[in-house]
């Protein structure tokens, strides 16, 4: 075993790929000569720093790496190089990354919510893919609008607002006014689950406030509004899926219908319910709490592959 990792910063290295500046972690197992490869994809209103309590635990077993994205993270968005930030653009770039950083290598894809629709539509739109994939591991993921708890007028109206948020006037408005540090740190205050650690509060607010500030707004609500017309259905991908559900209900996922999409999707389709926690921790910055949220199927699934 090497040393106990103690900070992501010593493991945070820069990225410059298809003209955008951003970042990845790359954490190498801790057991010599492993040869098992993890991906971390995250959800929205995510960077790198949230999961490394995560990457740490995997890297017990696994050689882990955790990339930002395009508009998150603090990365240039894709407006940067004049590209609008549509499902199948970040897609294309995470394809990109996975052919850069695993050229003669295997890797699971292990995924957070959004994260999932990006690696299902990356895999789907490029051939060459197929074959890298060990596993595929969606933590409370999705692939289909129909996945959401939410009427159809409900929808239309959430996508219309988010179409109206994505344009930059709009989204230069909310970022001075409710995304201003002073309203984020009000809002932080008088968040219940956030004052519950006494002992890191003030160091978890200014996480959090930095987190809200340094995410691309428009990225972020045009794709939300993406997300309420996606069907990943079209194209199928011979593999395993994995679906860990945490708490699910909770964010308005109807568990069976993502069953359903997913096994339109995949050729094999096993599910995992995650006992005793009732949602993913708000930042996996410890390794105990990340734990939590990995079955032991799972656990033993990335230590074989």
């Amino acid at each position: 075993m090497s040393k106990k990792y103690v900070s992501p910063f010593d493991f945070i290295y820069p990225l410059n790929l298809n003209g955008l500046n951003g970042r990845f972690l790359y954490l190498p197992s801790r057991m010599k000569n492993n040869k098992s490869n993890v991906l971390i994809v995250y959800d929205f209103n995510s960077n790198i720093e949230m999961y490394f309590g995560l990457a740490v635990y995997l890297s017990k077993r696994s050689n882990v790496t955790v990339v930002d994205l395009p508009g998150f993270g603090g990365m240039d968005s894709m407006y940067k190089i004049r590209k609008i930030p549509s499902i199948n653009n970040i897609s294309d770039y995470l394809a990109s990354f996975i052919k850069l950083r695993y050229k003669n290598k295997r890797l699971n894809l292990l995924t957070f919510g959004f994260g999932s629709v990006l690696a299902v539509r990356c895999i789907q739109n490029n051939d060459s893919l197929f074959k890298k994939i060990n596993n595929y591991i969606f933590i409370n993921g999705y692939s289909h609008h129909d996945d959401f708890d939410i009427s159809s007028r409900r929808k239309k109206y959430r996508y219309l607002l988010n179409r109206i948020k994505a344009t930059s006037l709009v989204s230069f408005i909310i970022k001075s006014t409710i995304y201003s540090r002073s309203f984020l740190d009000y809002r932080i205050n008088k968040n219940s689950e956030v004052r519950k650690l006494s002992n890191g509060f003030s160091y978890l607010k200014q996480f959090l406030v930095d987190l809200n500030r340094e995410n691309d707004l428009r990225t972020k609500y045009y794709l939300q509004a993406q997300v309420l017309k996606l069907d990943n259905c079209n194209n199928h991908i011979s593999g395993k899926c994995w679906f860990v559900n945490v708490g699910s209900k909770s964010k308005g996922l109807i568990p069976r219908r993502i069953e359903q999409h997913f096994k339109i999707i995949f050729s094999t389709f096993a599910s995992v319910n995650v006992k005793g926690v009732r949602k993913i921790p708000l930042i996996m910055n410890d390794e105990k709490i990340a734990a939590k949220i990995i079955p032991i199927k799972i656990r033993n699934i990335l230590r074989k592959s």
